[in-house]
């Protein structure tokens, strides 16, 4: 497990306030609704995950897919208590003779092909968490999709919230496509005047409009 020193911590919320400084000032005059969400949420963050965490993260990403987040999170508290009851690691026991279990757990059939299809790419190397770490934004999202179940969707959520890339936007989210249109009065060219705006911090405009959202901010203004 890579450990990140004290001075590497300070670095890292140093970055994180002069982001949100630079997007107050970037959207002060132009964009005032957008820059009114900034502000009442305050400072976001974005962390990077250990790198041989990297299996579980897609594997709780495979079972995540198209569901509450309570729905969710039952199963990947069934999957969890299986594995703790057989004694082994998750990706020790993401094997075909386990596919009964998966599916007790309530994992869908296609959903049990993709995480038996990611241990074996896992076990032959073909992907990895340090692999990965190495790249930017665009690599991760080529490599993410490559698997089997894994579409643009979750690369972009990956390379957010595992690698912590910066600029990450999400056509595909559904809270993110209602927020930008809240935000910009329903106007798809001031919609492209804030992403660009905003370029190159997309993911932090990202987690104020899902906090705007979650909170009921958006929708009032």
């Amino acid at each position: 497990m890579t450990l990140m020193s004290s001075s590497q911590q300070i670095f890292r919320i140093k970055m994180t306030e002069l982001i949100h400084i630079e997007l107050l000032a970037r959207t002060e005059e132009s964009f005032p609704r957008v820059h009114q969400l900034v502000k009442r949420n305050g400072v976001v963050t974005l962390e990077k995950k250990d790198e041989s965490e990297l299996f579980g993260y897609l594997v709780r990403t495979v079972i995540g897919q198209q569901l509450s987040k309570k729905a969710a999170s039952t199963i990947w508290f069934r999957v969890t208590t299986a594995i703790e009851n057989a004694g082994c690691s998750l990706q020790e026991f993401c094997r075909d003779d386990n596919a009964d279990v998966f599916r007790n757990c309530g994992l869908s059939r296609m959903k049990i092909k993709a995480v038996m299809q990611l241990r074996k790419t896992f076990d032959t190397n073909e992907i990895s968490g340090s692999q990965l770490s190495e790249f930017g934004h665009e690599d991760i999202m080529r490599h993410i999709t490559k698997l089997w179940g894994f579409g643009q969707w979750s690369a972009e959520m990956v390379s957010m919230f595992f690698y912590a890339q910066p600029d990450v936007w999400s056509d595909k989210d559904a809270a993110l496509t209602r927020g930008m249109s809240l935000l910009s009065g329903n106007n798809k060219s001031q919609e492209d005047e804030i992403l660009n705006a905003v370029t190159p911090y997309k993911s932090y405009l990202a987690l104020h409009i899902w906090r705007g959202i979650d909170s009921g901010y958006i929708t009032a203004t």
